[in-house]
């Protein structure tokens, strides 16, 4: 694969190497030669050498014939499948072996080829729906298909991105906000290793709003319809139980912690990404969270 690719590549290189190191002697003897009237320090050595020359077209034959060809006939060939519990994908996902490729081929012709953008848009669809059709688990769905979305940002346009999630992730995504348990003081679910917890997958939420794959208004939508709501519904439940609880409990205290709290979580330090700006920009300039 790569490996085999790059190595191959440095093999080239170090052979060209010091047949140009040979050669540049002779070009500075012939140069001082007592004959010549420009001195040794005005020749221009900015130009592409033979072997940087020698090399770039090994590079460019072997992408134009051989990895592009593979990348798209492998591409058209892959098929999703699910593991044995059927809450995962099963076959390696595809950004683990097409991306490696992609700054060799971008650096050859300035972008990925539309034929190879075009499969990997098909191939990710594929992979959606096959969860959306098969996975029952809604946690674990979503945890799947944020796997699956978020590699290609920035590669795949945004308007397909945001497309995407829209039809495939979103429904789910938030009819698994209104069910998840959440704890009142969001310290408690700190540090768990469950993904299918309120605050991992509110995490997830303000990752994929920061980096464009829900749309700004898909966004907002989602938070005020579903995490917050089901945060409210829980703030209620707490209520009502100290009010049939006989043991004494600093209610103000509770509601007041847990409000400021998750507060700071949304609007200032959501999750632990340093690509937050814009969620979080975004839930400020918003009059019903704020």
């Amino acid at each position: 694969g790569i490996s085999l690719y790059e190595t191959l590549l440095e093999v080239v290189r170090v052979q060209l190497g010091s047949t140009s190191e040979t050669n540049k002697r002779l070009e500075r003897k012939n140069v001082d030669d007592d004959m010549n009237v420009f001195p040794s320090d005005l020749v221009d050595e900015d130009h592409e050498s033979p072997a940087s020359s020698t090399l770039r077209h090994i590079k460019e034959r072997l992408l134009s014939s051989t990895v592009i060809p593979k990348l798209t006939r492998t591409l058209s060939q892959w098929k999703p499948q699910l593991n044995s519990s059927r809450t995962a994908l099963a076959t390696p996902r595809l950004d683990l072996w097409i991306l490696p490729w992609l700054p060799h081929v971008d650096a050859r012709i300035g972008g990925v080829p539309q034929d190879l953008a075009g499969d990997i848009r098909r191939r990710v669809r594929d992979t959606l729906s096959l969860l959306k059709r098969s996975v029952v688990l809604d946690d674990a769905f979503f945890n799947t298909s944020y796997q699956t979305l978020r590699p290609w940002v920035g590669l795949l346009k945004k308007e397909t991105i945001q497309d995407l999630a829209s039809k495939y992730v979103l429904p789910r995504l938030a009819n698994l906000c209104t069910v998840l348990p959440i704890a009142i003081q969001p310290e408690e679910q700190q540090g768990k290793a469950d993904t299918g917890t309120w605050v991992a997958t509110l995490d997830k939420v303000v990752d994929m709003g920061s980096l464009g794959i829900l749309s700004k208004v898909e966004y907002l939508s989602l938070l005020e319809g579903a995490l917050l709501l089901r945060w409210v519904t829980c703030i209620y439940k707490c209520v009502l139980d100290a009010a049939l609880s006989n043991e004494p409990v600093d209610l103000e205290r509770v509601l007041l912690s847990s409000y400021s709290t998750w507060k700071f979580k949304l609007l200032l330090s959501p999750s632990s990404s340093k690509m937050m700006d814009s969620s979080v920009s975004v839930l400020r300039d918003d009059e019903a969270i704020c």
